[in-house]
């Protein structure tokens, strides 16, 4: 099995998020076309198949403390994951924890905090991989794009 992290091409494939995001999300948590267009987006790819979809924002605070305008104000040095969704056929298998760890990685190493670094990754176990595959990410691989190594 191989797993890849690939950016999402704006705005091509901004139909396509749209229409994935209706396949995992119910309707008031579904995603429009401008925060595609805004936020830096990311497929999960398995075997060359698109089954996980993130976004995030770099330099945006990530607490609860919203703006009137409805969006969190800049913050240096922090990574907003503002979504994170897994097709309903691949869920628990451990393609979440997967997805959230590659997430922690890239966050440190653009030297970001993520609002999921409080994962404990120690605890991924999915059985198809193997423990050396994910510390060598965590330990600032810079291939982390491609999953295993």
């Amino acid at each position: 099995m191989h797993v890849e992290f690939r950016r999402a091409i704006i705005p091509d494939e901004v139909p396509e998020l749209l229409a994935f995001d209706r396949k995992v999300f119910p309707k008031a948590d579904l995603f429009d076309r401008e925060d595609w267009m805004r936020d830096d987006s990311y497929w999960m790819l398995v075997d060359g198949a698109k089954i996980g979809c993130c976004a995030f924002q770099a330099d945006r605070d990530f607490r609860d403390d919203l703006r009137k305008d409805g969006r969190n104000p800049p913050m240096k040095g922090s990574l907003y994951i503002t979504t994170t969704g897994i097709l309903p056929l691949f869920q628990s298998r451990g393609f979440g924890k997967l997805f959230k760890v590659w997430q922690i990685t890239y966050a440190r190493l653009h030297h970001l905090q993520s609002n999921s670094d409080e994962l404990p990754y120690a605890e991924y176990d999915d059985h198809w991989a193997e423990p050396e595959s994910w510390v060598s990410i965590l330990a600032g691989d810079p291939t982390l794009l491609q999953w295993p190594y």
